[in-house]
């Protein structure tokens, strides 16, 4: 009998342990999915609050509200409609998060400093401090950065980074590098904060890349 109850309590000890909350899930209207261990479970439309665990997938419905605090630390992710993100790695000196689909706002405490770090299909996003949105289509990244800077870069090839500073936005298609910053709108920041919509970020950048790429041709035909 003290073997079996040694035997099951060495089995469960693991699981506790790898069950660390890292955070609270915050389901404020719409519904959601959370999938651990390959099992799902749906919340909603109740809004509540959930646990949420390192490698938990979560992924939004079409009307959903939501947002997610981090264990200890003062950072505020909000979650908007039909996103699909998992919690990679949470805690010790390194946040990672995998943003498959959708759109985020971030707000990242600078009292902590850690390494904090957003994949999504094409690009890496790297922060220290500062609130920012990443919106991607898995075709294409945008950052828009309200406070502070980040760092944007293929992920094919990191060294193809820009750093996107206060006020502006940059943009990475496929495995291209990403565009210069371009000057985020007073009308377009209001849009981006507001809707509620997978895709808000005016298409500039790519209408300045298509501009610069003119004007590359030109140049070229001019010299024959």
């Amino acid at each position: 009998m003290n073997r079996l109850i040694l035997f099951l309590i060495f089995l469960f000890i693991p699981m506790v342990l790898c069950a660390k909350e890292v955070g609270k899930f915050n389901l404020k209207a719409g519904k959601v999915k959370i999938t651990r261990d390959k099992k799902t479970v749906f919340y909603g439309p109740k809004p509540q609050s959930i646990s949420i665990l390192e490698k938990d997938q979560i992924r939004t419905g079409p009307s959903s509200v939501s947002e997610i605090e981090l264990t200890n630390r003062k950072d505020n992710i909000r979650l908007y409609a039909n996103v699909i993100l998992d919690m990679d790695k949470v805690g010790g000196e390194k946040i990672s998060l995998n943003l498959k689909v959708g759109k985020v706002k971030f707000v990242v405490d600078q009292s902590i400093q850690v390494s904090f770090e957003i994949l999504t299909p094409n690009s890496i996003i790297s922060v220290k401090g500062t609130e920012f949105v990443v919106l991607t289509d898995v075709v294409s990244t945008s950052v828009a950065t309200l406070e502070g800077s980040v760092s944007l870069s293929s992920l094919k090839d990191p060294t193809q980074s820009v750093d996107v500073p206060e006020g502006t936005f940059s943009k990475t298609v496929r495995n291209r590098p990403p565009t210069l910053p371009v000057t985020l709108t007073p009308k377009s920041k209001a849009a981006l904060l507001k809707d509620n919509r997978s895709i808000s970020i005016p298409d500039i950048a790519k209408k300045k890349e298509d501009v610069e790429e003119t004007k590359e041709k030109n140049k070229t035909k001019g010299s024959h």
